[in-house]
């Protein structure tokens, strides 16, 4: 062997151990990711230049990465951005030759089915994990508290889209493979692991496509069976869990709860105050304001977008917190709820308390604004960064920053600064704060913890193993807490120390209460996690139609070439309504995020080329539809290129680099496969 035959030797080596981290690596480490496919790319360029070759081979979408590298750059010229628009371009057209590299180096079945199996079993132990880490966030009710699941290795929106992928490619082999019954049963044990991991991820967009995925599969195979049943099971979730929303009236009596009486208010009932002449006001997303009085509904008043707080202010004046952070001041008059006054603070509200008669607003992008008074709405503004969740205590003003993991002790000074006075670090997440005399319970992951200030000072004084509340209510000297899971808690002082027991429990998810003498109210409802996709008061989707309306009205400003492929943070602030509080970097949907960013000229030749795609894959199916393994990863792709599209209605997954990675991987490995297929014909 000469010399130039073993450099090229050692050279492929090389290729192929860089392209088998890069497939291990592709559900679980962009770092390791990135690592594999530069390598990759830099080993491709020696060996061509050593072979004197090109290294872009032709292929049957040549014309189609052409069309996508010019509307990039084209777009980011035109942009007003373009400097901006142009780096971002180049990063995308960085990973088209992930498809080229495939193309050039796997030239023989083997490599290509070691690289599937990599891709595949490496993605099947990154969901394993995942799911360890879901039951993680499960014992500890976070699904609850944050309304998503875990983000060990990649945002979840990431892991739920790349973990739907791993579950068709395994239910594509199922299906198609002609195998064993013992490989078959460990095709569908990995299916199920996958399809659980991908649940467990609890992102709608990554389900929507997931079911899509698995029709377009079945309908490829023809099993009208399995498709008939699988529709079964889908439409028997969404109609044989019905939604539900509730009002529970209980007396406590020697600290154990009586049930008295449960409304229903076909609705979606979130919060829950008991006010003066046994009145209780209720928050709900259809119905408004909901008045009762001697349980029974005796008003309400709707809005034209969902309330979900509310709280007293005084004895006739209350404050309605709606979804799109606006606060509404109301009265009661007459057995009815006016409205007198709106309002909105700065930035993003994360967290508001009543104390005092003065209403703090904390805003997590900006500060915290205190209202005085509630005739005159002029807030005192104070600007302090990185305020998730706070209480107030005096003119004590306790704050938790969750990006610098710190829990700060500020003296308020006439409403106008902050004087700190001490701080600690916090290792785990703290999810509320409460206030109970001179106590502050501190509700983290796992743990109640409970400080006293003493001198302004933190002093801890005891730890409980109570996790998931959310919402404490003071009452006669002793201090009420219900969990998201329905577990009510009594507190109360005995010897300087805070004595919590269970009193009882709902065995469901509560989503507020108030206790008032020996009252209590509680609140709940349930609302199908399937059909929540066409929810137009999910607080997703109802963040998401302002998200396009807002994009809509950036793509009229700019029709023809878009903005360009930039943050769109900075045009974004411009066109939002000006009570929406944040501003977005993207538009959570391609198709809206593509006119906006490439406008309608490019939005056209981008649905061109993902057209051309998809008649590639089915035509390379069907002339190859009898062929071991291949027919499964062709399938496999179709599949997961129609998740794509579909989980792309609620997310910019076009945007996201994890996600194009694997699509190019798994384009690029169908171009290999058809080159090899075609010269062995």
């Amino acid at each position: 062997m000469t010399d130039s035959n073993l450099k090229i030797k050692n050279i492929d080596r090389l290729i192929f151990s860089f392209l088998v981290l890069f497939a291990a690596t592709l559900n679980n480490s962009i770092f390791l990711n990135q690592i594999g496919f530069f390598s990759v790319y830099i080993l491709i360029i020696i060996k061509a230049y050593y072979l004197k070759e090109n290294p872009i081979k032709g292929n049957k979408l040549n014309q189609v990465f052409l069309i996508l590298i010019v509307v990039f750059l084209l777009t980011a010229i035109l942009s007003p951005y373009k400097e901006e628009a142009l780096i971002r371009s180049i990063k995308k057209i960085l990973l088209i030759p992930i498809v080229y590299s495939l193309i050039y180096f796997v030239d023989e079945r083997a490599k290509a089915g070691n690289i599937i199996k990599t891709y595949l079993v490496a993605a099947l132990i990154t969901n394993i994990l995942y799911l360890l880490f879901s039951s993680y966030h499960y014992i500890y009710h976070l699904y609850s508290l944050e309304k998503r699941g875990p983000s060990p290795f990649q945002y979840v929106m990431t892991a739920g889209g790349l973990m739907s992928f791993t579950a068709l490619f395994f239910f594509s082999y199922f299906l198609n493979e002609k195998v064993s019954q013992k490989i078959k049963a460990l095709l569908f044990i990995s299916f199920t692991v996958s399809i659980v991991s991908v649940i467990a991820s609890y992102t709608r967009a990554a389900w929507l496509g997931t079911i899509f995925g698995l029709i377009t599969i079945i309908i490829i195979k023809k099993k009208w069976k399995i498709l008939i049943s699988f529709l079964i099971i889908l439409f028997s979730f969404i109609f044989l869990f019905n939604n539900e929303s509730k009002v529970g009236l209980y007396k406590i009596e020697n600290n154990k709860l009586n049930h008295i009486l449960t409304l229903n208010t076909n609705g979606r009932a979130n919060d829950i105050i008991i006010a003066n002449d046994n009145k209780k006001l209720v928050a709900d997303y259809e119905n408004g304001v909901i008045l009762l009085k001697n349980d029974n509904i005796i008003f309400h008043n709707k809005f034209s977008v969902p309330i979900t707080n509310v709280n007293m202010w005084n004895d006739s004046l209350f404050v309605a917190y709606t979804l799109d952070q606006r606060f509404f001041l109301l009265k009661f008059k007459n057995e009815a709820i006016t409205v007198l006054d709106s309002f909105y603070t700065k930035g993003k509200t994360v967290d508001f308390k009543l104390f005092d008669n003065k209403f703090y607003v904390a805003d997590e992008d900006s500060g915290l604004t205190i209202f005085n008074n509630p005739i005159r709405l002029r807030g005192n503004f104070i600007k302090y960064k990185g305020i998730s969740k706070f209480a107030v205590m005096d003119s004590i003003i306790i704050i938790y920053n969750r990006e610098k993991q710190s829990l700060l002790l500020k003296k308020l000074i006439d409403n106008k600064y902050f004087v700190n006075m001490d701080s600690i670090k916090f290792n785990s997440s703290i999810e509320n704060i409460f206030r109970f005399n001179d106590q502050i319970l501190l509700q983290t992951e796992k743990e109640l913890i409970i400080y006293k200030i003493i001198s302004n000072k933190f002093i801890k004084e005891q730890v409980t193993k109570i996790s998931g509340c959310f919402k404490s209510v003071e009452n006669d000297s002793l201090i009420y807490l219900i969990s998201i899971n329905g577990k009510l808690y009594l507190a109360e002082n005995f010897d300087g120390k805070l004595k919590i027991k269970e009193l009882y429990d709902f065995k469901k998810t509560i989503t507020s209460f108030d206790v008032k003498n020996n009252n209590l109210v509680i609140t709940s409802y349930y609302r199908n996690r399937i059909t929540s996709v066409f929810d137009k008061y999910h607080i997703t989707n109802f963040e998401r139609f302002n998200i396009w309306k807002t994009g809509i009205k950036i793509f009229l400003s700019s029709p023809i070439y878009g903005v360009g492929d930039i943050d769109l943070q900075k045009v974004y602030q411009i066109f939002k309504d000006p009570h929406l509080k944040e501003n977005f970097g993207h538009l959570h949907n391609n198709f809206v995020n593509w006119l906006v960013v490439y406008g309608l000229v490019g939005t056209i030749l981008i649905l061109y080329v993902f057209i051309r795609i998809f008649l590639f894959l089915i035509k390379f199916y069907r002339s190859n539809k009898n062929e071991e393994i291949i027919s499964s990863f062709i399938i496999g792709t179709i599949a997961s290129f129609v998740a794509f599209t579909f989980s792309g209605i609620g997310e910019y997954n076009f945007g996201d680099q994890e996600i194009m990675t694997v699509l190019w991987f798994l384009l690029g490995l169908n171009l290999a496969l058809y080159k090899i297929v075609s010269e062995k014909k």
